[in-house]
C-alpha cells in the first residue's frame, strides 16, 4: 500500500512540474482529455447497437 501511495506522490508531482516547467497548457491537455472521453462514449455507443 505505501509503495502505491508513494508512486501516486510522484505522480502527482511529475504533472505539476510539467506544467511548470515546459510547453504543456492546461487547456490543450484538456481538450484531448474531452476528444478521447467523447470517443469512449461514442464507441460503447456502437458496441450496444450491435
Amino acid at each position: 500500500m505505501g509503495l502505491v501511495l508513494a508512486f501516486g506522490i510522484i505522480n502527482a508531482m511529475w504533472l505539476e512540474a510539467d506544467y511548470a516547467f515546459r510547453d504543456r497548457d492546461k487547456a490543450q491537455t484538456k481538450e484531448r482529455f474531452n476528444q478521447a472521453r467523447q470517443e469512449y462514449k461514442e464507441g460503447r455507443e456502437g458496441k450496444h447497437d450491435a
